[in-house]
């Protein structure tokens, strides 16, 4: 048996019908919006910078779209940012439209300034329109930023006894000139003495700003009743730098065995000395004397 369907599509709703078939499908917008990266280029003061910003409808009905952005400085004013086309942008069903967002930073920013911007594409009028649908992209954006950090510890190499457990302090500090943020990771080498050790972080991140200091702290202790030396090597990342700048920390692992006691006979052991007792009379009798000096 053939069929037809027929589309009405109209501001809230897609109506389907055919012999047997009438139904509605609700007018749907979702949006998505996504830029090159999520951290742009650097720039320099006074400087700006053009970034493609895509804004994709994947629902069924068309969508008019309107831009705006929002953001939150490190310091000072927020900075100039705008859309080549922010209002009225009508995206077909399945469709896609990019538009070029413009980020200058003021000339009286400093090296390190920082500003995350978070893009807004909405369909709707909050408190007018019942259905409002909308969307978000977070990107940040630096003034000549320099990125980097240090990794100390008060020592460089532990000794466990069997089944010890220590924990060892290492400081991180932001050595940039921003805020940053840092994935710290640790690898055991010879990876074949994994099994051996047995390691945790309290933290596997930090959010530090520029100058300032945070603690690690990891958790050791031996895996096995005589483990084989190792080096425990630890690694901070700079998330700000796309994770190319790190900083690394290599500390020696070793097990020692508990100290040995001798062991102690509290009752005197007498028979050296009654011995040599014996030997002495033996000696005497054959000299013709008896004990006490008499022949």
């Amino acid at each position: 048996m053939r069929s037809q369907l027929l589309f009405d599509q109209g501001a809230s709703k897609t109506s389907l019908a055919g012999p047997g078939v009438n139904f509605t499908i609700p007018r749907a917008v979702v949006l998505n919006v996504t830029t090159s990266d999520d951290r742009l280029p650097p720039l320099r003061v006074g400087g700006d910078i053009t970034e493609p910003v895509t804004i994709r409808n994947l629902g069924n009905a068309e969508a008019v779209v309107n831009l705006s952005a929002t953001q939150i400085v490190s310091r000072g004013a927020q900075w100039p940012v705008r859309f080549d086309t922010d209002h009225d942008i009508r995206i077909a069903a399945g469709g896609e439209v990019t538009v070029s967002m413009i980020v200058s930073a003021p000339s009286d920013a400093a090296s390190g300034d920082r500003d995350d911007i978070t893009i807004l594409a909405r369909e709707g009028r909050p408190g007018v329109d019942a259905v409002i649908s909308d969307a978000t992209k977070l990107v940040t954006v630096y003034v000549d930023p320099h990125f980097g950090s240090e990794l100390s510890s008060l020592n460089a190499s532990f000794e466990f006894l069997p089944g010890e457990l220590k924990q060892i302090p290492v400081t991180i500090q932001n050595s940039g000139n921003t805020e940053d943020t840092y994935n710290v990771t640790f690898t055991i080498t010879p990876a074949t003495f994994q099994n051996d050790w047995r390691v945790t972080l309290d933290h596997d991140h930090f959010t530090i700003p520029r100058g300032e200091r945070r603690t690690i702290i990891l958790t050791v202790r031996p895996g096995v009743s005589n483990p084989r030396e190792a080096t425990l090597l630890v690694k901070a990342a700079s998330k700000g730098s796309g994770e190319t700048e790190t900083s690394t920390i290599t500390l020696s692992l070793a097990g020692k065995l508990p100290p040995t006691t001798a062991s102690h006979n509290p009752i005197p052991d007498v028979a050296p000395a009654l011995a040599a007792g014996i030997v002495a009379v033996a000696a005497l009798v054959r000299r013709g004397r008896r004990p006490g000096g008499r022949p």
